[in-house]
């Protein structure tokens, strides 16, 4: 059998409750890169992937929304290349150019090619009605869905459709409550909860699901995640079967981007 060839491979690696970081051998992308629990070193990020520690410089950054726990100015102002730029909903746009970055807005279902990845803008549900997006991105025969930090909707039975098969979908888990001073606090879940997202893993079909947005035990942008959200996560995954992989902030995967072969 031959050796598989470093651009054959996708590095996967989460940087933050919701953040990843996606590497190929010729374009890299960060998705809501947030400085939670990494170390900034000099100019930028670290992290190790590909086996070594190294400082990210990325080539595109997706945002799903403007909070500052997912839109972290500072941390992407020291890790975009001076080429690359800030991939946003349309209503977005204004803020990501005030702070500097080059932005290009997408509107729903608007697709963008970013090196070898194909990425498309999806709709997401936000609990407190801001501007919020989740990505389809595609890189050769892997096909992934960010959901973003999102609540339930029903686009999931029209993305099996649409996208599926899926290789992996990244879901929040973290049921997190919020407090806004001055409203009541209704204590319902304005990201979806651990059973929710299983349920919409489970729709999707993806091959791997990773949860994601959890872990925030003090209150980040008014918002603070149910305490168990991992492990109920997990008792309904395996209650539907499905295949999951609870990833620590910096561990790192690999997936191929080719079908398998028989050389």
């Amino acid at each position: 059998m031959s050796t598989r060839k470093f651009e054959e491979f996708l590095s996967i690696q989460r940087l933050s409750p919701g953040g990843l970081h996606l590497e190929t051998n010729d374009f890299t992308v960060a998705i809501d890169p947030h400085s939670d629990g990494q170390a900034l070193s000099g100019s930028n990020l670290t992290i190790k992937h590909w086996g070594a520690c190294e400082n990210i410089s990325v080539d595109a950054v997706l945002i799903t929304h403007t909070r500052r726990d997912h839109y972290d100015v500072e941390v992407i102002r020291r890790i975009l290349k001076p080429s690359g730029f800030v991939v946003c909903s349309t209503e977005s746009i204004p803020v990501i150019r005030d702070d500097g970055f080059e932005a290009r807005g997408l509107d729903v279902y608007d697709q963008l090619a970013l090196g070898p990845f194909n990425v498309t803008a999806l709709p997401a549900v936000d609990g407190l009605g801001e501007p919020r997006l989740s990505f389809f991105i595609e890189l050769d025969a892997i096909r992934m869905i960010h959901c973003g930090e999102t609540l339930w909707h029903g686009y999931w039975y029209k993305w099996a459709t649409d996208y599926g098969p899926l290789t992996v979908t990244f879901v929040p888990i973290g049921g997190a409550l919020v407090n806004i001073p001055g409203v009541s606090a209704t204590e319902v879940p304005v990201v979806m909860t651990p059973s929710q997202a299983a349920a919409a893993a489970d729709i999707l079909c993806a091959q791997l699901v990773i949860p994601t947005h959890y872990g925030r035990t003090e209150a980040s942008e008014g918002l603070k995640d149910q305490g168990n959200a991992l492990e109920a996560f997990e008792h309904e995954a395996q209650r539907r079967n499905l295949n999951y992989r609870v990833l620590a902030l910096g561990e790192e995967i690999e997936l191929d981007r080719a079908p398998p072969t028989a050389d």
